[in-house]
């Protein structure tokens, strides 16, 4: 897979759904722990300006503000 190169103080829409549509948060409790995670890895790299969590689908929307081969480590 060809992953985009992502540039420093840009702006990104990221998301994610399941596979067929199905759900990839089952509850709230996953929803929370997705931020929980996400605030571990990503925060001190990227300002999010936006997020959506849906049942079987997510949405952020992003600025990177390192370079881009660390944020893309914390992605996988």
């Amino acid at each position: 897979m060809k992953l985009e190169i992502l540039e420093k103080d840009r702006f990104y829409h990221i998301y994610n759904k399941g596979i067929n549509g199905t759900d990839i948060f089952s509850n709230n409790e996953n929803k929370r722990y997705f931020l929980k995670q996400f605030n571990n890895y990503l925060k001190n790299h990227i300002s999010l300006y936006a997020y959506c969590l849906m049942d079987n689908h997510f949405h952020l929307v992003i600025k990177l503000n390192e370079e881009s081969e660390i944020v893309t480590q914390c992605f996988f």
